[in-house]
């Protein structure tokens, strides 16, 4: 162990050094048997384990929304989006007549915003309550979305695991990405025997347009050693809007840096990563939806960006502050 250490972490002369093939032995990180997988968790290993996934579209699973439908929920979107930070009582009520409308219209997310937004806003009050009921009654129905609704504002429902396990396997079974990460981290992370059907529902979840599954498949890389590979997925996740993976790389960033002092805050408010991060936290139809259509992808300017020395210099850092478990 103490060998491969050195040989990781000891500098190479600037002439001498050939980038890829630092890279790769970054990739191919020999590690213990301890830290190639986390240990038992709530569950999700037993009760998938013998569950066949197949990857489906959460869109094929939710009512149909007639062109009224539609047109009037894009009214309230557009319109929220373009006056997100004003709060005037005008404003409001408008985005609020905007939203009953395509609710009336039959827009089913209309009506399942409204649940969200209400359980947000009462949650310990009568009306956050009938707001969650309609929820509930929601994914009764069958709806993806719903399903994982009811998941969220019930704290994952760790004090009901049967109720928990029947509506994440509802969820996956209707192509929900929230289940899916959920479920597929926990399937990649902690068995080796069931880590490609978790990352099939990673992988599904992603191209769905989830960026938290950029956490699972690149923590899935860095427990396989592939530490490269671990750093450009949370790289891609954190600039599509992945929180997770945001702080991950702030934090090797940080840490990569001359002077860098353990004490100091995450995201320094002049970063990039500040300025990335505030923009997906301040959009607020997501972060009420939970639905990923409902986010907007930042612009490419403002996305971080590593080259391949930076890269290098990021993966010894780590090494020679931290060295390989």
């Amino acid at each position: 162990m103490l060998t491969l250490l050195l040989a990781v972490a000891m500098p190479l002369a600037p002439h001498a050094r050939d980038l890829q093939t630092d890279l790769a032995r970054f990739n191919s990180i020999k590690l213990s048997a301890e830290a190639r997988l986390f240990p038992p968790g709530n569950g999700l290993t037993e009760a998938f384990g013998n569950v066949e996934f197949v990857c489906r579209q959460q869109r094929d699973h939710v009512p149909e929304e007639g062109d009224a439908a539609k047109e009037a929920f894009e009214s309230f979107v557009t319109f929220s989006r373009a006056n997100e930070r004003n709060l005037s009582d005008e404003i409001h009520q408008r985005r609020m007549d905007l939203l009953s409308r395509a609710d009336k219209a039959g827009s089913w997310r209309a009506r399942y915003f409204m649940a969200m937004r209400s359980i947000y806003l009462f949650r310990n009050e009568p009306q956050g309550r009938a707001a969650f009921d309609q929820l509930f009654e929601m994914a009764q129905s069958g709806n993806p979305a719903a399903l994982a609704g009811v998941l969220h504002w019930s704290g994952g429902m760790y004090d009901d695991i049967p109720q928990r396990l029947l509506i994440l396997k509802a969820a996956i079974e209707r192509g929900n990405p929230q289940a899916m990460v959920t479920v597929g981290f926990d399937l990649g992370a902690r068995s080796l025997e069931l880590r490609p059907k978790g990352l099939a529902m990673l992988q599904c979840a992603a191209d769905q347009g989830s960026a938290e599954a950029y956490e699972g498949l690149g923590r899935v890389a860095w427990l396989e050693g592939r530490w490269v590979d671990a750093h450009r997925t949370w790289l891609r996740g954190a600039n599509l809007g992945c929180e997770s993976c945001l702080m991950t790389i702030d934090t090797a960033m940080r840490t990569s840096a001359a002077g860098y002092d353990p004490d100091e805050g995450t995201y320094r408010q002049d970063s990039k990563a500040e300025l990335l991060r505030k923009f997906y936290a301040d959009q607020t139809l997501r972060s009420l939806s939970l639905l990923d259509d409902l986010r907007v992808e930042a612009p490419t300017q403002m996305w971080l960006e590593w080259s391949d020395r930076q890269l290098l210099k990021v993966l010894e850092a780590r090494v020679n502050r931290y060295g390989i478990p």
